[in-house]
């Protein structure tokens, strides 16, 4: 399809069919929100593309009066004033490095199912390979083909640590094989940027995620790049100064920081087996809300049951766990260190 890099295929009805997808039943908008506007952006073009990701990224930046959060949470998610000046780096960056033929060669314009999951793909009774059906395409857009480069279908990749009676009974590491070699067949410029080195594609991952993220991640893909801009053949000097030892070796300390943050909420969402998104099956609802209270509890009892922590410091560490903590704290709970 000849169309804009950026752009999102909107339906005007519940559902329609692939063939129809070109004429009036679509509208082609630029890539922001479920209501957009049309654009005349000529495609591929990378470089109004890089804009529209920091614009995007920019966007997200609430007003510096509207935040209201610890300071825990500030320390490591950034200030309003951090997010500009990164997105404002984050942008010089991703364009001087959109010329680089790595990047060209897998950019082509592409629509893709981002959530090609078992879950979104009906089959027919009678022939089981027979596909009748995909659902779940909202977040469908035009993008060049490397934004896809991290996404695979759930069947395609393994997942040790879904209880067996959720766990497909074919092998998934053959069907990941078999997803690459269809990328082979008829999505080229996909499968070579799932080849390539993460260093090329991860800024243009996380530039426009920065308020969601915290700007730490980002601001490391900005450094990591800058350091290996000649290693990784970009031509000309790289727009981005480099840290200063001191400045660099701080950057890490707080980037490790964030790391060990991470993979601490990770690990509680893989111990609740959530689904993507946070879905978990109806019928297990109540059995992984009795978990999570469990999970919760075991995890504050350090935090505010040890020998020596008064109540003000109960207080600082209930307003850091409402910012870390994976998921909705239970309506009341530890009402009573709310700060007054």
């Amino acid at each position: 399809m000849d169309l804009p890099i950026g752009t999102v295929i909107l339906a005007s009805h519940d559902t329609i069919t692939l063939s129809t997808q070109t004429e009036d039943h679509v509208g082609i908008g630029a890539y922001c929100s479920t209501t957009c506007l049309l654009t005349d952006i000529p495609g591929p073009n990378l470089a109004a593309y890089c804009d529209s990701l920091i614009d995007l990224g920019t966007s997200r930046v609430p007003p510096k009066n509207l935040i209201t959060k610890h300071p825990h949470w500030q320390e490591f998610h950034g200030s309003t004033t951090e997010h500009y000046d990164l997105l404002s780096q984050g942008r010089a960056l991703i364009k001087a490095m959109a010329r680089h033929p790595s990047i060209q060669d897998s950019a082509k314009p592409s629509l893709f199912h981002p959530c090609l999951h078992t879950e979104n793909i009906f089959v027919s009774e009678d022939t089981p390979t027979t596909v009748t059906a995909i659902i779940d395409w909202q977040s469908c857009s035009i993008e060049p083909a490397f934004h896809y480069a991290d996404i695979a279908p759930d069947f395609a990749q393994p997942r040790p640590h879904v209880e067996k009676e959720r766990e497909l009974s074919f092998k998934r590491d053959e069907c990941g094989i078999r997803f690459d070699v269809g990328l082979l067949a008829f999505f080229g410029p996909m499968f070579k940027a799932r080849r390539m080195d993460t260093a090329y594609l991860d800024p243009f991952r996380y530039c426009h995620r920065t308020w969601k993220d915290g700007f730490i991640r980002f601001r490391n893909e900005i450094i990591q790049t800058a350091r290996r801009w000649e290693e990784l053949g970009f031509e000309g000097p790289c727009p981005v100064a480099l840290p200063s030892d001191a400045e660099y070796a701080k950057h890490m300390e707080e980037y490790e920081t964030f790391e060990e943050i991470q993979e601490w909420k990770e690990s509680k969402e893989i111990a609740l087996n959530r689904g993507e998104d946070g879905w978990v099956p109806a019928e297990a609802y109540e059995r992984m809300q009795a978990l999570h209270l469990e999970l919760l509890e075991y995890s504050v009892q350090h935090m505010f049951e040890g020998e020596g922590i008064g109540r003000d410091t109960q207080v600082e560490n209930y307003e850091y766990l409402k910012e870390v903590w994976p998921f909705d704290l239970p309506r009341g709970y530890k009402e009573e260190l709310r700060r007054g």
